[in-house]
């Protein structure tokens, strides 16, 4: 299935080694880097097309420990790239972590 260029996953679970992640330590717990995935899409539509068939399918359960979101942003006038990734642990304390690349 494809939703305007993202794969959709349903529910398939990846290993550390395929997403190649590693262990994230968070506020409560550690968090190893297999899980299962979604990938948004770039468009409104889309992406809420995608957000409401993820919760329609209870993506998000009661033995969700944590959901990541990583994305990137790009910014033209002064040529840096920000990385971030926004985990939200189930109990929702809020941490962030981001990173800012130059393209010089």
């Amino acid at each position: 299935m494809s939703t305007a260029g993202a794969s959709v996953w349903r529910f398939e679970y990846r290993t550390a080694a395929e997403l190649k992640e590693s262990t994230y330590w968070g506020r409560l717990a550690e968090y190893g880097g297999g899980g299962y995935t979604q990938l948004l899409p770039n468009t409104s539509d889309s992406l809420l097309h995608v957000l409401v068939q993820l919760q329609k399918d209870d993506w998000v359960d009661q033995a969700t420990r944590a959901v990541f979101i990583d994305f990137a942003i790009y910014n033209a006038n002064d040529n840096l790239f920000a990385v971030a990734r926004s985990p939200s642990h189930c109990v929702f304390l809020p941490a962030r972590r981001y990173a800012v690349l130059c393209c010089d």
